[in-house]
């Protein structure tokens, strides 16, 4: 009975150390623990940014590899038909076949964005570059033919073309003439400025489908940022916490009871419960 008497009176008249530190304790943890957590989110945040970025990077590379590819077709196109110099061949279906710009550009777009209305604008590009390449192997092989080239001279893919009767049977002159007309007339136009038009597309809804990216990323570590102020701040609060309740707990009474000590006095309780009892059992 006096033992669960004097049970009674220390969890009366005072704070037991034990509980106090494990609460705080507690407390502490749970605070780290969240803080911990909060900034793991805030680098996966920042992570998730810079992929954005990258990912955006890489995409609008691709898209001008898609117009840069298709105006180096026109281009060897062209400079062989006018010139009949067969390098300018060989790197037009180094190009198609080797290099392949355009195809991998669409790949990379797939494998980076999960975006349809991106990906949409980049196939009608290459569709219509396709389309382009018909009638530019189309003019080159009708042009090695006024060339007089022989079916060894040509690459391989331009001697699978076939050329129309009404083709074979014009002059020299007129086969190239008609040849140069092919890449230069109002349907080449149109289906060059459709290439640019959707690769134009395609990059401005990489541009608005990565800043959507990006803002969202921002609203989200920028809550990440204010959640860890607080947390750094509830820590903060609870170091004074508890460096001003071991004072007052602690470290004073102790005081206290040293110099009562010192002077042969009857100790007077306050601080903790452990303290308290101390100071019952001394008196």
């Amino acid at each position: 009975m006096e033992h669960q008497s004097t049970d009674a009176r220390e969890g009366r008249d005072g704070i037991r150390l034990s509980h106090f530190q494990a609460v705080t304790a507690a407390v502490i943890v749970i605070l780290t623990v969240l803080l911990l957590h909060s900034t793991y989110r805030t680098s996966r945040g920042y992570t998730r940014m810079e992929e954005a970025t990258e990912h955006y990077m890489t995409a609008q590379q691709a898209a001008s590899n898609m117009q840069a590819a298709s105006d180096y077709l026109t281009s060897t196109a062209r400079s062989f038909v006018a010139t009949g110099d067969l390098t300018s061949a060989e790197k037009f279906f180094e190009e198609t076949d080797v290099t392949r710009r355009r195809d991998r550009a669409l790949e990379e777009i797939g494998t980076f964005y999960d975006n349809p209305t991106t990906y949409a604008y980049l196939r009608s590009a290459l569709d219509y570059s396709n389309e382009l390449l018909e009638i530019e192997c189309y003019a080159m092989r009708l042009a090695a033919e006024s060339y007089g080239y022989g079916p060894d001279d040509c690459p391989e893919r331009l001697r699978e073309v076939t050329l129309e009767k009404a083709d074979l049977g014009l002059s020299p002159d007129e086969q190239h003439d008609r040849a140069l007309i092919m890449l230069f007339d109002e349907t080449y136009q149109e289906h060059k400025d459709e290439i640019q038009k959707n690769v134009s597309l395609s990059v401005e809804e990489l541009v608005d489908e990565t800043r959507a990216q990006q803002m969202d990323s921002s609203a989200q570590l920028l809550r990440q940022i204010r959640r860890e102020e607080i947390l750094i701040v509830g820590l903060l609060l609870l170091a004074m916490i508890l460096v001003l309740s071991t004072a007052f707990l602690v470290s004073r009474p102790l005081e206290d009871y040293v110099n009562r000590i010192r002077r042969d006095e009857a100790l007077q309780e306050k601080g903790a419960s452990e303290l308290r009892f101390l100071a019952r059992t001394y008196n």
